[in-house]
């Protein structure tokens, strides 16, 4: 295992029940969810509004890395949808992939509400950086939706 993976230090929470939660106990608090914030702004991703701040890695009480996710329904489907940014120097060690995992299996642990409603479920996912994508596509089970211009669009149920 590579040393910097494990000094990374993540945290995760549910937004609506953030005063439940505090930084002594592991769980995200109101500081470190704005300092994700600004971790997404800072990479010009901007997650849309069905998204909230769910995982963050952390060097040194510093966020470097962020996950905002959340579901939206269609037709009978609900999709869970999420956005991964890691500061510029982080990148290339491992941070992103770690915060990708986590999403998959927040997507897992939180199907079956969605399930037994009798609702199919999905993950959607927008890629800018297409080589991450592809990454996704081979190592995830992913599909391709559609290729754009400037992203391309991901699937998997």
């Amino acid at each position: 295992m590579n040393w910097y993976k494990s000094a990374v230090e993540y945290r995760s929470y549910d937004p609506e029940g953030i005063e439940d939660y505090d930084d002594e106990q592991g769980f995200l608090n109101e500081e470190l969810a704005t300092q994700g914030d600004k971790v997404f702004n800072e990479s010009e991703i901007r997650p849309d509004s069905t998204k909230d701040i769910r995982d963050l890695a952390l060097e040194d009480g510093t966020v470097i890395g962020a996950t905002a996710s959340g579901w939206s329904t269609y037709d009978e489907t609900a999709i869970f949808a999420f956005d991964i940014a890691v500061k510029p120097e982080f990148r290339g060690k491992g941070i992103g992939t770690n915060l990708i995992e986590r999403a998959l299996e927040k997507f897992e642990s939180e199907r079956y509400m969605y399930e037994e409603m009798g609702q199919k479920t999905a993950i959607r996912l927008e890629a800018i950086n297409v080589k991450l994508g592809e990454s996704i596509i081979r190592n995830y089970g992913f599909k391709l939706e559609q290729k754009l211009p400037d992203r391309i669009i991901l699937y998997k149920e």
